[in-house]
């Protein structure tokens, strides 16, 4: 065998040089991809028993009410017989047909007894064209009541209301203000 020229070793040297560079390349390329592809575990509390992200809950009680729950973020604690939700709105459609959408930061369900707590920049909005402003809200489903003790802004197209406290009997629409009552009549 004849020994090759100082150049074609040069050339041999120079290409495995380049093809391993490319190989260490392509290595390094492929590792980061996987790194990125990770996707970490998240752990759950103990005392959680599901934790779910874009909640959709309806449900149709025995005597007809319709319920539909949306929140950016529920979680349930069947011990506790509760959800919990970030970001919630709630559609509630009652057996004679009237319609509430209550909304808030918060929300806490009782699964059993289905009465619902709804805190932080409180809204509920009805069929009529009713809103009401509020921080906390507490409905209880037996008796188709609302309630709360904070401070309540109640307006429509015709009228303002401002106070503090207050129940709202759904079936009956019916608002009540309790305290520190100031009203404006819009013409």
């Amino acid at each position: 065998m004849k020994a090759l020229p100082d150049r074609k070793k040069r050339q041999i040297a120079a290409a495995l040089t380049i093809v391993a560079l490319a190989a260490g390349i392509a290595a390094l390329m492929v590792s980061r991809v996987k790194k990125e592809a990770v996707i970490p575990l998240k752990i759950i509390p103990d005392h959680v028993d599901i934790q779910v992200k874009d909640v959709l809950f309806t449900d149709v009680g025995a005597d007809g009410t319709k319920w539909e729950i949306r929140a950016d973020k529920g979680i349930y604690l069947r011990k506790e017989n509760k959800a919990h939700f970030d970001n919630v709105v709630v559609k509630l459609v009652l057996p004679g047909g009237s319609e509430y959408r209550m909304r808030g930061d918060q929300g806490e369900l009782h699964t059993e007894s289905r009465d619902m707590s709804i805190t932080g920049h409180v809204i509920i909005d009805s069929d009529r064209g009713d809103r009401v402003t509020l921080d906390v809200l507490h409905y209880k489903n037996k008796e188709r009541m609302i309630r709360t003790d904070s401070a309540v802004v109640h307006e429509n197209d015709r009228i303002q209301v401002r106070g503090k406290g207050m129940v709202l009997s759904l079936t009956k629409r019916e608002l009540k203000l309790l305290s520190h009552v100031k009203a404006v009549i819009k013409r």
